[in-house]
């Protein structure tokens, strides 16, 4: 999904769930949801490892498959 996208760049560039939610027009708890569906999508039960897992490139193949999920 589109918004679960964008929810995923924001995480990336740092911004808290609150900050997310104010830039995205969506809800807290709507923000909450789509980070909990990353996180299952991803295997990882946080957001740091959620961001790690993007970005070392460890798992690019995870990540293409993250974000085609979305």
């Amino acid at each position: 999904k589109p918004s679960a996208r964008r929810v995923l760049q924001l995480v990336l560039d740092g911004l808290d769930d609150d900050q997310i939610a104010d830039e995205t027009g969506l809800t807290y708890h709507s923000v909450r949801a789509h980070l909990k569906r990353l996180f299952k999508e991803a295997g990882v039960r946080s957001r740091l490892h959620l961001m790690q897992a993007y970005r070392t490139g460890a798992s690019v193949v995870e990540a293409d498959r993250l974000l085609a999920a979305v």
